[in-house]
């Protein structure tokens, strides 16, 4: 259905988006950088667990930082901020392949990582959003189809309530579904999200 991988027409500029929701286009550099209250993450380990083994270097040196360690410097401050995931250092929009089963996982796992900050981070205090991330020659229709695409009526609502293993640098089974579905060529829409 938004499977826009080969899509013939160009995207509508940044002026002439629609309004009706908010976006970001496949490898456009953000208008913004990162600074106190903005950090990119190229992926999706939240917390220290989450980092798999061969992002650790010689003498223990990790290559990858988990969300968490930026999370918690926008609990120290005050100020807050806000973490892209799906946008590499440099500011490219690469965003993340995520069924609705991982964008479950996604919400479970910073919950889990706000309730181990001390004092524990009330859930009204933070936000999580999913925001498409479309080809560059996509079209408005297509756009739109993707924007108001609802991920959760392509899975098993019993499949949903099935516990997510956490704080682990191995897969879930959400991760391993995703792969399955890939490697069977299933279709479903797949939507790169940040």
């Amino acid at each position: 259905m938004a499977d826009l991988s080969d899509l013939p027409h160009k995207a509508p500029s940044p002026a002439s988006r629609p309004k009706w929701k908010r976006y970001y286009v496949k490898g456009d550099i953000v208008p913004f950088e990162e600074d106190a209250t903005h950090e990119f993450k190229g992926h999706r380990n939240l917390s220290v667990e989450d980092v798999p083994p061969w992002a650790v270097g010689p003498n223990n040196k990790r290559t990858r930082r988990a969300v968490s360690r930026t999370l918690n410097g926008f609990l120290n401050t005050g100020k807050g901020g806000t973490v892209y995931l799906g946008i590499t250092d440099e500011g490219h929009v690469r965003g993340l392949n995520l069924t609705q089963y991982i964008k479950d996982h996604m919400v479970v796992a910073v919950d889990d990582l706000m309730s181990r900050y001390t004092p524990p981070v009330a859930s009204h205090r933070y936000k999580i959003r999913f925001i498409p991330v479309v080809q560059r020659d996509a079209t408005e229709e297509q756009i739109e189809t993707l924007c108001n695409y609802d991920s959760s009526i392509h899975i098993d609502p019993d499949v949903r309530l099935k516990p997510h293993i956490l704080r682990m640098s191995n897969y879930c089974w959400c991760d391993r579904d995703h792969i399955a579905r890939i490697n069977s060529r299933r279709q479903y829409p797949i939507a790169h999200y940040l």
